[in-house]
């Protein structure tokens, strides 16, 4: 009997092994806030296998651009709290990512540009606190991504610019959490029919839009077929809005002041606009070119395929009354080629045929591929022949030899 009860002690040290549960924690005193820096983990091993812990303040991971970072899993806050910050890099996370792990702990993510990728389930606030700024850049959830889930979590995200996609979405999953999403320029796309879950947590104040001061606009198989869509109505309806692609043809930037809270008011705004955007918000590389006027549009000038970036602070009598906070982005689309097929030609039949060289040109600006030339006949008399040289047709210039008198119209 004894034996058997050491065979079956050893058979239980085998199979609970720390090398299968190893847990690799973020050091309180890091070296750098580079994540892939072995000497920032206990052990000095990176957590790539492993269970990754960030529960130490106040220097956390940063993910910089050109920076990946893997783990198994993510525990992000302890007791005295913890921090990841992505900057335009990614986070790899095969399984799952929980925020606020325990009561008593609370965990930060900002996400200002770059990836975050959880292959399982996401939670903000599982049961002590999570706190999420998705600024911008993409959350992607293989599975449910959670906000507040037992009962003693309180969970935050304010989705300021991310894209977040996930196959599932709840909130205050088992009854009594304390759960928040506030959407600015930011886009929930949630797998299959989710609307009327999604509304239910409307309707009880779980999400709003500009801190309350906006609507919701949600739909199902309408802008991302097969699943349910839900983005915040900008206050201002400024147009281009977030997300947009316009044409070059688009020549100002529009939106609308509120009335003045007061008689006598008045309302002015700064505008914010650029092309380019520095990834350590809210430092955006783009000017100021509207400053304290009352205006409701801004001159604008397009390039195609380029990003464009613009927010808006309003001010009633100086004190400011709506803080754009993030920035609207939209795309210049690809501009039509300009094409000139040239002018009338006037050519004499010798022999009964006339052959004579169509020469057009284009003006494009490349993108997003190379433009291609077709010419084609749209009129022609009745009885004629026409022949290309090259038969293709489809180079700027080509030769065309014309049977029967009458006027030819080509299209190029």
């Amino acid at each position: 009997m004894r034996k058997l009860s050491i065979i079956w002690a050893c058979f239980v040290l085998a199979v609970f092994s720390p090398k299968l549960f190893a847990y690799t924690q973020w050091l309180g005193s890091p070296e750098d806030t580079n994540w892939n820096n072995p000497n920032n983990w206990n052990g000095g091993v990176l957590p790539t296998d492993d269970k990754a812990g960030v529960k130490t303040e106040p220097v956390g991971p940063i993910i910089g651009t050109g920076d990946v970072a893997v783990c198994k899993q993510l525990t992000l806050g302890g007791s005295g709290g913890g921090t990841v910050t992505i900057n335009g890099g990614v986070l790899n996370i095969a399984q799952y990512a929980i925020m606020g792990n325990v009561s008593g702990e609370n965990g930060t993510l900002i996400l200002n540009s770059g990836e975050f990728n959880a292959g399982t389930n996401f939670y903000v606030g599982f049961a002590g606190t999570g706190t999420a700024y998705l600024d911008g850049g993409t959350v992607s959830v293989g599975a449910t991504f959670g906000i507040g889930d037992k009962s003693t979590g309180i969970g935050t995200v304010y989705l300021g610019g991310s894209v977040v996609t996930c196959t599932t979405f709840r909130m205050d999953n088992l009854g009594g959490a304390t759960a928040k999403m506030d959407i600015a320029v930011g886009t929930l796309i949630v797998d299959g029919d989710e609307a009327s879950n999604i509304q239910t947590y409307i309707d009880d104040g779980w999400i709003v839009a500009f801190d309350s001061n906006s609507t919701l606009e949600m739909d199902y198989d309408v802008r991302n077929p097969g699943k349910t869509t839900l983005t915040a109505v900008h206050p201002l309806n400024i147009y281009p809005g977030n997300g947009q692609t316009v044409g070059v043809d688009v020549t100002a930037l529009r939106w609308n002041l509120p009335e003045p809270s007061t008689p006598g008011g008045v309302v002015t705004c700064d505008v914010y606009y650029g092309t380019e955007l520095n990834p350590l918000s809210p430092n955006y590389d783009y000017s100021k070119v509207v400053s304290n006027e009352p205006v409701e549009s801004y001159a604008v000038t397009l390039e195609s395929q380029k990003r464009y970036y613009w927010k808006i602070d309003v001010f009633e009598d100086g004190v400011m009354i709506f803080d754009g906070i993030l920035p609207a982005n939209f795309d210049a689309g690809n501009a039509a080629p300009d094409v000139d097929p040239g002018g009338d030609i006037t050519a004499w039949l010798i022999g009964g045929q006339a052959s004579l060289e169509l020469v057009g040109t284009v003006v494009d600006d490349g993108g997003p591929v190379p433009y291609t030339v077709l010419w084609t006949v749209a009129a022609q008399p009745e009885g004629s022949t026409i022949e290309f040289t090259p038969p293709s047709a489809d180079t700027e210039s080509v030769r065309v030899v014309c049977s029967g008198a009458g006027s030819y119209f080509y299209v190029s």
